[in-house]
């Protein structure tokens, strides 16, 4: 089987995917093969480099006795990256690199390919969205942006290289190598009419600059990625390494895919699923699944459900981070998905003092009553009528109707906020309850067109919540102090009396009633 790369980065990049590295297999592939064994990595020519790797070296083991001598600090790392850089820029573009200062040049655009070709990239995933051309544009800039600086310096070698005599261009000179022939001998071979003929997309391109990328590919990415694994971000590796390590120690089922993990084992009704996996796969009540990229722990004994809900609640204390949640609720400041800690306290308190007390859902009873009567009458005239009765609808409106009079008062049914506030929970509740692709791959969250996307009904939702709640709170807010109290105080008037008290700012209590509309 053949692999072959089409994005459209690479595409870019690497002046049409001419290059060794990432050229389609074929004529063109087994041409540039050959210009790079045969003429560019022999034995014979990778042996006249010899000189310059020691001039290097020594280089660097001075660098070394200098910084010992002065006691300073050493980056292994960026030295050696630097010197691999170096080396390849010698071979690449002759031993004058340095004092053009091509070597830094090289070196960030290097980086810069690497970022580009190693990171996540859109169009590895999701290839159709790369068709459309907005999302090409947005997708490409940067790629498009590296080429540009890369045609300009590869131009600039190539035109420098040509406008020499034949005769400076050939043999080995006093260091033993001739990096200015190998240039010079790809653009000569690879520029004939041969090669237009089979490819003929290089009309779009000169020859010339894909030929000095055949050398610069192969060679300076292996180095330098090479560098970067050895000596780079060696305590993160060994922190996902060990994780790693204590989460193969749990037992979980057998099946799991790449990218979607254990997905794909969930059923229409999950809970079932998760119930059914437990007792497979599951010991001492603990099982370990994949959800897509995030690894998720299945507690199904009742011992196991203490240890996690009392010995350790602590830890579990906190729900993963959401940027939907963040949306809904203000920054997740509300009881239910705040992080455990000083604030979380706070309104916790609040509800179970102020709010939820045994006293204030006593006060709602008359409230209770008046919509079951309401409910009772509706059955009355619909038996009356012989019309069938949506029971389901005719209780979710009750309950909602109650929760709302609780909320924002008696005068809610009047001016139309309980639909209002049904239609908002409803939303809500679709949001966080279904499915969420940062819930499973936060990692694509961190893109910004990604969390654009996935944010973008959370965010009219939220415009929504706020404009109702703003008017209800200044509403309130306007009413005298010797009105917001007693039996018949909501939840807003609570809220704003102990605003003080506890350093509530209105996003604070905004964040309090949008969550207690769910779960009152």
């Amino acid at each position: 089987m053949v692999l072959v790369l089409t994005d459209e980065t690479i595409y870019i990049c690497f002046f049409f995917t001419t290059d060794v590295a990432f050229c389609p297999y074929g004529h063109h592939w087994r041409q540039v093969k050959k210009i790079a064994t045969t003429h560019l990595l022999t034995a014979r020519k990778v042996r006249s480099y010899r000189h310059a790797r020691e001039h290097e070296v020594r280089l660097v083991v001075a660098k070394l006795r200098d910084a010992v001598g002065a006691g300073a600090p050493v980056d292994l790392s960026d030295m050696l990256s630097a010197f691999a850089n170096d080396v390849v820029c010698h071979a690449v573009s002759g031993k004058s690199f340095r004092k053009q200062g091509h070597n830094k040049l090289f070196r960030e655009l290097v980086e810069a390919n690497s970022s580009l070709i190693g990171g996540f990239n859109l169009e590895d995933h999701f290839p159709a969205l790369v068709k459309l051309d907005i999302i090409k544009r947005m997708v490409c800039a940067k790629a498009r942006r590296v080429h540009k600086m890369w045609d300009d310096l590869l131009d600039s070698l190539i035109d420098h290289h040509a406008s020499k005599p034949a005769s400076e261009r050939g043999g080995e000179d006093h260091h033993g190598h001739s990096s200015h022939l190998s240039t010079t001998a790809v653009v000569d071979e690879v520029g004939g009419g041969r090669r237009r003929r089979s490819f003929s997309i290089l009309h779009e391109a000169r020859s010339a600059q894909a030929a000095a990328l055949l050398v610069l590919v192969p060679v300076l990415l292996a180095s330098v990625l090479l560098m970067v694994r050895r000596f780079g971000n060696g305590t993160a590796t060994a922190t996902a390494r060990a994780r790693e390590e204590a989460l193969g120690k749990l037992p979980s089922p057998r099946g799991r895919l790449p990218v979607i993990g254990h997905l794909h084992l969930l059923g229409s009704f999950p809970h079932v699923s998760l119930r059914d996996l437990a007792a497979q796969h599951g010991r001492d009540g603990l099982m370990l699944l994949r959800l897509g990229a995030v690894p998720t722990l299945v507690v199904s004994s009742p011992a196991a459900a203490q240890a996690v809900l009392r010995t350790h609640d602590h830890v579990f204390a906190s729900r993963p981070h959401s940027p939907v949640t963040d949306i809904l609720f203000y920054g997740s400041t509300d009881v239910a998905f705040c992080p455990y800690g000083h604030h979380w306290r706070q309104v916790k308190k609040i509800a179970t003092t102020h709010l939820l007390t045994a006293r204030k859902v006593r006060s709602y009873r008359h409230a209770r009553e008046h919509e079951v009567r309401l409910v009772v009458a509706k059955l009355r005239d619909a038996v009356g009528a012989g019309a069938p009765v949506d029971l389901s609808d005719m209780l979710s409106a009750f309950a909602n109707d109650v929760v709302c009079h609780a909320v924002s008062g008696k005068s809610f049914r009047k001016q139309g906020h309980n639909k209002l506030f049904r239609e908002l929970v409803e939303a809500n509740s679709s949001l966080i309850g279904g499915f969420n692709l940062e819930d499973h791959f936060p990692a694509l969250v961190k893109m910004d067109l990604i969390k654009r996307m996935v944010c973008a009904k959370a965010r009219r939702v939220h415009k929504m919540w706020d404009d109702l709640l703003d008017s209800l709170i200044d509403h309130h807010a306007s009413k005298p102090a010797s009105e917001r109290g007693g039996e018949d105080c909501d939840f807003i008037d609570v809220l704003l009396s102990v605003q003080q008290e506890y350093n509530l700012t209105k996003d604070h209590i905004k964040a309090q009633l949008t969550v207690r509309t769910r779960i009152v």
